[in-house]
């Protein structure tokens, strides 16, 4: 159960905040986020330090993100995004604890919705952007017909294209 919760910490709801307008599709969204982040924030209740660096990939084909968290529980990751149209996208995470989810996701303004699931594991994970520089992210897990967070980190940019 832990292990499927930790993974959700890639996950993003839908937003309808000041700014859900702004980026017009998903290639729009993916030009913002580029660059490295830094946050600080809790998982499962615990204080916990995360960095994620977005990049292009393969002629521009695909997004890859790669993530780490550092506190009390450690882990790290690499998931490829995969744009199928201009506001929907499927792909895969991998992470140290050995697991392989299926990603599927949407992005609507300045959100990232993704849903991520495994045969064992089902969760979601927001982000969305406050301000230029930056990012909120929200993580659930799946348990019976409920979405349970998890997860909540607050990224700032350290580099990239934005600023």
């Amino acid at each position: 159960m832990i292990y499927t919760v930790l993974f959700a910490t890639l996950t993003v709801l839908p937003s309808s905040g000041p700014g859900s307008q702004k980026a017009p599709d998903a290639s729009a969204f993916f030009e913002e986020i580029v660059g490295e982040w830094h946050g600080e924030g809790l998982l499962f209740g615990q204080s916990a330090e995360f960095e994620m660096t977005w990049e292009w990939e393969l002629n521009r084909r695909f997004v890859r993100l790669t993530y780490s968290i550092q506190g009390a529980l450690e882990m790290k990751a690499i998931a490829h995004y995969r744009m199928r149209d201009a506001e929907t996208l499927d792909g895969v995470w991998l992470d140290t604890r050995g697991e392989i989810l299926e990603l599927t996701a949407t992005v609507t303004g300045q959100v990232l919705e993704t849903i991520w699931q495994s045969p064992t594991e089902l969760g979601r994970t927001t982000y969305e952007f406050i301000g230029t520089d930056s990012l909120e992210v929200r993580d659930y897990v799946r348990d019976g017909d409920e979405w349970r967070p998890f997860g909540y980190v607050r990224y700032g940019r350290a580099s990239g294209p934005a600023g």
